[in-house]
């Protein structure tokens, strides 16, 4: 079973958030930055949070998900700051076939597919291009990696090539392509 963990590297600390007053608030108002920017909404419009109500909606919903073991959102906390810039969301199998309804059929001839796990991450416009998410990453595939057989998914726009070149680095292979060109990434122990 997955473990929430905390990493750092000099100026970014991943870690989860709980009920600690002040990462909730950080978090809160981390991921109404995050998903109420145009550039992340160009790929993710489903993503859209308007209001601090929504955040609020969405961090909550991240602790109950630790609680009912379906997914682990970890968040980027720059350290100097103590501001969320970016976030993983790390999900169960389970938690993915009830939101992408699509991969229940494909995972029925797939027994590798029907133990992944996906990682989608999303971090601000202004910290793309420094190699944090990719140094992230990689911790948080050793340890779904570590805990189980899985294979883990990424699912990504067509048109997101710094995504793309994040998944490839990580030795992630296309999988399929769906929904008007949208793309499903794996990547195998």
């Amino acid at each position: 079973m997955f473990k929430p963990f905390t990493a750092s590297n000099a100026l970014f600390k991943l870690k989860p958030v709980y009920s600690n007053e002040q990462d909730f608030t950080a978090a809160t108002n981390g991921v109404l930055s995050i998903f109420s920017n145009p550039k992340i909404l160009d790929f993710h419009p489903e993503k859209s949070l308007k209001t601090i109500e929504d955040a609020n909606t969405y961090i909550s919903g991240t602790v109950i998900g630790y609680s009912a073991k379906i997914h682990y959102n970890h968040f980027i906390f720059e350290k100097e700051t103590n501001n969320v810039i970016g976030v993983f969301e790390i999900s169960t199998h389970r938690r993915i076939f009830a939101r992408y309804q699509f991969l229940n059929e494909i995972a029925i001839g797939s027994p590798f597919l029907r133990k992944t796990w996906m990682v989608e991450y999303y971090l601000k416009p202004d910290y793309w291009g420094r190699g944090i998410v990719s140094g992230f990453l990689g911790l948080i595939i050793n340890q779904i990696f570590s805990d189980s057989d899985s294979s883990v998914s990424a699912l990504t726009n067509k048109d997101n090539f710094r995504s793309k070149r994040i998944l490839v680095k990580h030795d992630f292979k296309l999988f399929m392509t769906y929904d008007k060109g949208n793309e499903h990434w794996i990547k195998t122990q």
